[in-house]
């Protein structure tokens, strides 16, 4: 109750803010509010910038700065939104969840917009070059490009890395010198000299201040830094990056553990860096880190470069920054299992600003965000949040300069480490209530080890478990999308490519889960009974209308049995009405019925619906859609007595029916996929990934993957040439990849085999 008040208390403290700084508004003009939540250091300051000289080139238009702390900010937000009071321009992360649910609700798409050049950037080398293609990073960042919808929301105006803040003044005074450390030696020599001077100077100095939060940083980087050669191996699929699945099949199959060599070496350097730190920093929060740093009882404090402007504006001494200094190659301990250095990983900006649908002055709050995200603006404000730039050719202030992403290195998964989070949430919460075994007088990996082992299959099943819920959610809402996008144009012959693969990686994830807990489960069985008829006005704007309500039965939450039995009928009924649209388009949603949305699987139910929508008219976009969900029955669900060879070649002969070439590329990504999976010969995927390719269906990060498989498995068989050509495609179409350093060592190690 007492939290409860006090929510209460904040929202109306922040309701008042909002209500002030409209009434600041000019009584002429138009007069647009963007509410964020960054109460770092000078970011206000650099959006007031920013402001300023919009406002200078249109001098009608005001706009007013709403910061809500980021604590109320997900309730505000919502409340505002819901009741349509919401500011013009809104900040929301996809860390928060339900981007998915809120964006097509109360969001605008602006990709049309983004697809033109920004017409900020008249007179700069960005003239003429589309918006999405003037940022760091192609707008691909989940902050703002909604995959699952295929559609760009928001612009973003930073970048983040992760980085060690130092004392310098402090590093002089007990070094001498202010160059910080570079490897995992000169920061071993660094922290002995730190206690030291401690010791010589009788005053409470630690070499790091952490923090439960903060040793999470440490933990992903350096597991990352030393398990590289453990990602190698574990790249079953030939993509140079590792995806959750992947990590959790090798997890589940034994090809990785606490125990691995490389996976000791990390836990062990991680154990080190907590004795660097202050006793008891597993208690301590973030704030009470940075507060030994900046009162200089710590030289050194991890964290994101968000909080940079901060530390800057409060410290009393200069702050310098560095990576985290991990073993290199020459390191005497550690060095014959270093892969080689750790790049940032992909870059990803951050910080987006949504245009809400119902804002009256929509084209104005679309026009600040271009000036916001042009080379101009995004310079105003870097120059003084003292932030990193989101837009290319935007120069980073000297400060901000030791922020700037490092992309030579190498790099299996572009955001954490899978030797930190393994499968999941509950893994991650294992990890972190047992990392306290590492550090203290008695602390030790094998502790550590023997408690990772111990609790990890339970944690695993719970996270496999959630995977597959919310998977099948995210699939089984691109059915409903996919309808109502045909509804909104029939005229569209989009098929609904973009979950085939996330339906593929739902199976696989099934049997890992079944292998887990050593029960096979109940796959497919008699399911419900078949639907009735229910007859009725048999007009084709009847039938549409029907078909429509059966389908939004299976999406209104929450879904019941009762709805999906009512949606059952209704789609029973169209299918013996007739052989328009409305009943192929029922066929194959009885599929799915039977596949996902019963309570029991019907997996041979659903096979037959689908081959018999098929059988009917073959080019219809809902028999080619169907297809490749065929193919999964075929290789993930139907006889699992037979070996996968034999069960994938079962889904090649559908090949002949995908006369769509969406299906058919989608057909041939899901055919390589399965390969790959079942570690079969990589000869194998090759056709079907040069056919993939050749079709040109890819969106841009199923291309780079594509490309990158091409390039290893031509490399795997001897094909020096084409493994070349793929590996030069991607460095040249996709120019801010995150394989690009390990691509160049490729090519590097295949010049040298041919000069032999």
């Amino acid at each position: 109750m007492g939290l409860c008040v006090a929510a209460a208390a904040l929202a109306a403290a922040a309701g008042q803010v909002a209500r002030r700084a409209w009434r600041e508004r000019p009584a002429a003009g138009v007069t647009i509010c963007l509410s964020h939540f960054q109460l770092e250091g000078t970011v206000r300051n650099g959006i007031a910038a920013v402001i300023r000289r919009y406002e200078q080139l249109h001098p009608g238009v005001h706009v007013v700065q709403l910061v809500v702390p980021g604590t109320l900010y997900v309730e505000w937000m919502r409340a505002q939104l819901t009741g349509g009071t919401a500011p013009d321009l809104m900040e929301y992360t996809i860390w928060w969840g339900h981007l998915d649910e809120l964006a097509p609700r109360y969001f605008r798409a602006i990709s049309a917009e983004v697809a033109r050049p920004n017409p900020y950037n008249r007179g700069t080398p960005l003239e003429g070059v589309p918006w999405r293609d003037t940022f760091i990073d192609g707008m691909s960042s989940p902050d703002g490009y909604v995959a699952d919808l295929g559609e760009y929301y928001a612009p973003t105006i930073a970048t983040f890395t992760l980085r060690v803040f130092y004392n310098r003044t402090l590093l002089r005074e007990i070094t001498g010198r202010d160059t910080p450390p570079r490897n995992w030696r000169e920061f071993l020599a660094l922290a002995a000299a730190v206690r030291a001077y401690a010791q010589s100077q009788h005053r409470v100095l630690f070499p790091v201040a952490n923090s439960g939060m903060n040793c999470r940083f440490f933990a992903g980087t350096v597991l990352q830094g030393l398990g590289g050669r453990v990602d190698e191996r574990i790249d079953h699929r030939h993509a140079l990056a590792l995806t959750y699945e992947d990590a959790a099949a090798a997890l589940v199959r034994g090809e990785w553990s606490y125990r691995t060599p490389e996976v000791a070496d990390g836990l062990e350097v991680f154990r080190e860096i907590g004795g660097a730190s202050q006793p008891g920093f597993i208690q301590a929060t973030i704030d009470v880190a940075m507060l030994h740093f900046l009162r200089g009882d710590a030289l050194m404090f991890c964290s994101g470069t968000w909080d940079a402007s901060s530390l800057r504006q409060q410290a009393n001494f200069e702050v310098g920054a560095c990576r985290i200094p991990l073993p290199d190659r020459a390191d005497p301990e550690y060095g014959p299992d270093v892969q080689g250095p750790l790049s940032d990983g992909a870059v990803s900006t951050a910080n987006p600003i949504y245009l809400n649908q119902s804002s009256p002055h929509r084209e104005v709050a679309l026009d600040f965000l271009r000036f916001l995200t042009s080379q101009e603006g995004n310079q105003i404000f870097v120059d003084v949040s003292q932030w990193a730039p989101a837009v290319r050719g935007v120069r980073p202030s000297p400060f901000a300069e030791q922020f700037m992403p490092f992309y030579e290195g190498y790099c299996w998964d572009p955001t954490t480490s899978f030797f930190y989070d393994g499968t999941g949430n509950e893994m991650t919460h294992v990890f972190l209530s047992q990392m306290n075994l590492l550090f203290g007088p008695g602390g030790s990996v094998r502790a550590m080890q023997d408690a990772m082992e111990r609790l990890r299959p339970a944690a695993m099943d719970t996270d496999l478990k959630l995977y597959l819920r919310e998977t099948r959610g995210a699939f089984n809402g691109e059915d409903a999308d996919y309808a109502a996008r045909h509804e909104r144009d029939p005229r569209d012959r989009r098929l609904l490519a973009p979950a085939a693969l996330l339906e593929a990686q739902y199976y696989q994830i099934s049997e890992l889960e079944n292998a887990l807990t050593k029960t096979a489960g109940s796959r497919s069985g008699m399911g419900a009974a078949p639907g009735r008829a229910i007859p009725g006005d048999d007009s084709a704007a009847a039938r549409a209308d029907r078909f429509a309500r059966g389908v939004r039965l299976l999406v209104e939450p929450p879904v019941s049995e009762t709805q999906v039995d009512e949606a059952r009928d209704l789609f029973t009924a169209l299918v013996a009405g007739g052989s328009d649209d409305a009943a192929l388009g029922a066929r194959y949603f009885l599929g799915r019925i039977a596949q996902h949305y019963q309570a029991q699987a019907d997996l041979p139910e659903a096979a037959r619906q689908f081959r018999g929508l098929v059988a009917a008219q073959r080019d219809s976009r809902w028999a080619q859609t169907a297809l490749t969900r065929l193919a999964i029955l075929e290789i993930y669900g139907l006889d699992l007595e037979r070996p996968p060879p034999v069960r994938i070649a079962a889904a090649e002969k559908l090949l002949v029916a995908a006369t769509d070439p969406a299906a058919a590329s989608e057909m041939h990504l899901v055919l390589e996929d399965a390969i790959f999976h079942y570690q079969l010969p990589s000869a194998a995927a090759l056709p079907h990934l040069l056919a993939a390719e050749k079709l040109g269906r890819l969106d841009g990060r199923t291309r780079a993957d594509v490309l990158v498989q091409i390039a290893e498995v031509s490399s795997l068989l001897g094909d020096t040439t084409q493994a070349r050509s793929y590996y030069e495609k991607l460095l040249a179409e996709y120019p801010r990849d995150q394989r690009h350093y390990m691509v160049r060592q490729k090519l590097a190690a295949l010049a040298l085999i041919r000069s032999r």
